[in-house]
């Protein structure tokens, strides 16, 4: 595991994946979950190339025929540490002949930790190395952990958004939505999670907080740039996760070709693209 920290925070990172595995303050609570794979395999994966699930777990690209999991690949993968100090580490990914099978694009992937004062701030890098536009979607999944019932935490939004939420068939996204509204009070439940995340496209708002009825408010997740956001639990899972994208997953109506998939991100040869958010303990 790979540590930084500051006067204030302490963060684990795990090369696998450039996973983040622990975020505490100096008191030593993580308000990460602890893994336990009978709910879920990860504790805060890197989703890369893509976010959410293509239909058939599959796509076509200039005539030939690829296969790619849920979220991408990029979080079985051990990354190199480029650069570390006390506060920060910046860990990279380049594209190779095992990537190439699922992905056919020559890209550098960094994934940046940095601490300042009470937040961990978060930051992909993406590179295209080739000759071709990239296509890709990024994305984090952060899981907090829960303590009890997720009836005993809500979200705290700073004003209220009449929003909406992509309703899902399956993995994949309907093509409807139904309005939610997001406010100061917005109370969890696990029957708000039995057909999956709750996720809104182009959110109006850029920071969301976590909140315990009796403890008060825990920490923030917030970007001045995502483009969209899932929260996402299962039944009784002793987690919640808070989802920063740039991209999101197929519809039933896809075609299946990745050129045409909603939610991409493109870059031109060398052209790099970043996308960020930002962790905060309170």
């Amino acid at each position: 595991m790979i540590q930084i920290r500051n006067n204030q925070l302490v963060a684990l990172i795990n090369p696998l994946g450039a996973e983040l595995t622990e975020l505490s303050k100096n008191d030593g609570v993580n308000v990460l979950w602890k893994k336990d794979e009978s709910f879920w395999n990860r504790i805060s994966p890197n989703l890369f190339p893509i976010v959410g699930r293509l239909k058939s777990d599959s796509y076509t690209y200039e005539n030939r025929n690829f296969s790619m999991s849920q979220h991408g690949f990029v979080r079985d993968f051990y990354f190199e540490v480029i650069n570390q100090d006390e506060s920060s580490v910046i860990f990279e990914l380049n594209s190779n002949e095992v990537t190439k099978q699922q992905y056919p694009f020559d890209f550098t992937f960094q994934v940046c930790y940095s601490i300042e004062n009470s937040k961990l701030k978060v930051k992909f890098n993406v590179q295209n190395r080739g000759d071709e536009v990239l296509p890709y979607s990024v994305g984090g999944h952060p899981g907090f952990a829960v303590n009890g019932s997720i009836n005993e935490y809500y979200l705290v939004f700073e004003g209220n958004y009449e929003s909406e939420r992509w309703l899902l068939e399956g993995p994949f996204y309907s093509g409807k939505t139904e309005p939610i509204l997001l406010n100061e009070f917005f109370e969890l439940d696990y029957k708000l999670f039995e057909n999956d995340a709750i996720v809104i496209r182009n959110p109006e708002f850029g920071k969301v907080m976590l909140a315990h009825k009796k403890q008060g408010k825990l920490l923030s997740v917030s970007s001045n740039n995502w483009h969209a956001i899932g929260f996402w639990s299962k039944q009784n899972a002793p987690f919640f996760c808070i989802e920063p994208w740039w991209g999101w997953a197929d519809s039933i109506n896809s075609s299946g070709k990745f050129i045409e998939k909603e939610g991409l991100n493109f870059l031109n040869a060398n052209e790099i693209g970043s996308h960020s958010f930002e962790i905060e303990l309170f």
